[in-house]
């Protein structure tokens, strides 16, 4: 069994069985937090307060380790437009299954995830007020680590509630990390009736790096 922070794959060539490990316990931590930023092309309409062009996206990701196939993971994404726009999410994290000795894995994420902006409702800009909805798409996140290469790490995951009534929502990622950094496109669609029907879409580039961690 690997210890926290190793990485042990079964290797077979013709009848010999070996394994190879890789460690990087000392850039283990049992929780840590992440910040990325990136150029999004955005659309917003509703709420009188219409955008569509080319603005920034903060990001903010925390992870937790409750056990050794069990993350609670966070994130929150704040776009530099008059809206405010904020997607954010709570989630567990449970690896579900392991392949191609153990170089492959995916992961269930089951949680909540809301999103808030500011609107004039009925289009009056003096009447701005902040609002929101919190609803649950579920998703998954499928990892790959190749043994020649362990300090890299490629995965693809998604966040996803098909239409309903109305409301939809859609997030999807691909990422590639290292321990310092990782860069990720993300694209995220989704339509809420709330007062009016409100929609956004977005996709663009993130280059991400840990800024704290603890054990």
């Amino acid at each position: 069994m690997a210890s926290p922070g190793e990485t042990v794959w079964d290797m077979r060539h013709g009848n010999d069985e070996f394994q190879l490990m890789s460690s990087t316990t000392k850039e283990f931590h049992r929780g840590n937090l992440a910040l990325a930023i990136g150029p999004y092309n955005m659309n917003f309409t509703g709420g009188g307060q219409n955008f569509g062009g080319i603005t920034g996206l903060g990001s903010l990701y925390g992870s937790l380790l409750v056990s050794d196939s069990t993350r609670l993971l966070y994130f929150a994404e704040i776009a530099g437009t008059p809206q405010m726009f904020t997607d954010w999410g709570i989630y567990f994290s449970l690896e579900s299954a392991k392949g191609l000795d153990q170089r492959l894995s995916f992961n269930l994420l089951l949680g909540i995830h809301g999103a808030a902006f500011f609107s004039s409702g009925n289009g009056n800009p003096s009447s701005l007020s902040y609002t929101g909805h919190v609803d649950g798409p579920q998703g998954f996140e499928l990892s790959y680590t190749d043994p020649r290469w362990p300090r890299n790490k490629g995965s693809i995951g998604a966040f996803i509630q098909p239409q309903i009534n109305v409301n939809s929502y859609y997030n999807i990622w691909l990422r590639w990390s290292r321990p310092k950094y990782f860069v990720e496109i993300n694209y995220l669609n989704w339509v809420q009736q709330l007062d009016q029907t409100y929609s956004s879409n977005l996709v663009g580039l993130s280059v991400g790096w840990p800024v704290f961690g603890f054990d």
